[in-house]
């Protein structure tokens, strides 16, 4: 029990007395599950199978999953740093904490826009994809258009 613990240390009692139960919670919580995505990414990166010559692609499911991820946690963490930074927070009381929890803030929005960048290059080059496509296909019919009318044999 933490309040048993403060008795020890009365000054930390009194800078944290205006700070309720369900902030530290939600203070846990955020920090708690923003280390299990961390883990649970970098794990993933690490742990990718790849075939050898080729770089490692992620698969939609994989890539939409991280991306549902990132924007729940940027939504909790903007969540936590509204709450905490408000007069009498956990974040107004002591300054580590606010710089830290503006810290988590701007980094899961950091990742949250790297996925965001990568995201729309997988969509870049999908749409690159199909151009060159069409481009090989039209160039096809055109070049087959053409090599039937100089035989004399047109088609209607």
């Amino acid at each position: 029990n933490w309040e048993s613990g403060l008795k020890r240390v009365p000054q930390i009692r009194r800078t944290f007395a205006g700070v309720e139960d369900w902030e530290w919670g939600l203070f846990l919580a955020g920090t708690i599950q923003s280390f299990m995505a961390s883990f649970i990414f970098s794990a993933v990166e690490l742990f990718r199978i790849s075939k050898i010559g080729i770089t490692s692609e992620k698969t939609t499911w994989e890539t939409w999953t991280e991306g549902a991820i990132l924007i729940y946690l940027t939504v909790w963490w903007l969540l936590i740093v509204i709450l905490f930074t408000i007069p009498n927070g956990i974040g107004s009381l002591y300054g580590n904490v606010y710089f830290f929890t503006w810290a988590g803030a701007v980094s899961v929005i950091k990742t949250l826009l790297w996925w965001v960048r990568d995201w729309r290059r997988e969509i870049h080059v999908a749409m690159e994809k199909q151009h060159e496509e069409y481009q090989k296909a039209k160039k096809a019919a055109l070049g087959q258009g053409l090599d039937s009318i100089e035989d004399g044999q047109i088609s209607e």
